[in-house]
């Protein structure tokens, strides 16, 4: 049963975002308004599934100055990474350069891996964490499968071998999930650190890459829209974190 849900989440999350790119085909304007505004609830939503869930499992199983210790370790680790790809990025000027697609494949992959691993490691915790860390995950994967799909099309890939790179890419959380289920005795002794890592890259996720993109619209409308969204999604995690639990 457990397995069962780790992987329908898995790819509910998978699917849900490759349909994304779909539709970015289909209807572009509207699709990238509507991701944009998205935003705003997905950083509430990793925020919110950091503190109101994440966090609070990883207290239960080690010292406050343990858990923390670990969560700024996960910021670090996922700087890095990041850094290392913008970095490998800037060496290449020309984005027309067909090559430089399969850096961005690598690097989606790394990403969409973890997020099998987060989704994992929250459902054995409890199936309310499994859920909250799964919507979290989800919102925010929209967005960046569309911003992947549009690196490729830069790169001069025609549309169908793009959509063949992110399908590529949303598939490998079902990996990452299904790894992470396997090794489950294993992890288990250290799942408290574990989760304080994944805590720091949904920190890492929300305020270093999702929340400066808010930035870029200053209309008081686009403001208002932001905060209530980024108050919705924290509300979210908090109510699904209490009842589902219930």
């Amino acid at each position: 049963m457990l397995l069962l849900s780790i992987v329908a989440a898995a790819l509910i999350e998978s699917v849900v975002s490759f349909c994304g790119v779909f539709l970015v085909i289909l209807a572009e304007t509207f699709v990238r308004a509507f991701t944009h505004r998205l935003l705003g609830f997905a950083i509430g939503a990793l925020l919110g599934v950091a503190f109101f869930d994440i966090l609070p499992e990883a207290l239960d199983g080690l010292a406050s100055e343990t858990v923390f210790l670990w969560v700024v370790i996960g910021i670090f680790i996922f700087f890095v990474i990041e850094k290392f790809f913008r970095w490998y990025h800037s060496q290449t000027e020309d984005w027309a350069v067909a090559p430089y697609a399969p850096l961005i494949f690598f690097g989606g992959v790394i990403h969409n891996f973890i997020d099998g691993v987060a989704l994992t490691l929250g459902f054995f915790v409890s199936p309310a964490l499994g859920v909250a860390t799964t919507v979290a995950i989800l919102v925010h994967e929209i967005p960046h499968g569309i911003a992947d799909f549009t690196a490729f099309t830069k790169s001069g890939y025609a549309r169908a071998r793009a959509l063949a790179y992110s399908f590529g890419v949303s598939v490998t959380t079902v990996g990452g999930a299904v790894f992470t289920y396997l090794l489950g005795s294993f992890l288990t002794p250290f799942l408290p650190y574990l989760l304080a890592v994944i805590a720091g890259n949904f920190l890492y996720l929300s305020l270093s890459d999702l929340l400066p993109e808010t930035h870029e619209e200053s209309s008081a409308s686009h403001f208002v829209s932001q905060v209530v969204l980024m108050v919705a999604g924290a509300a979210t995690m908090y109510f699904l974190g209490k009842y589902i639990g219930e």
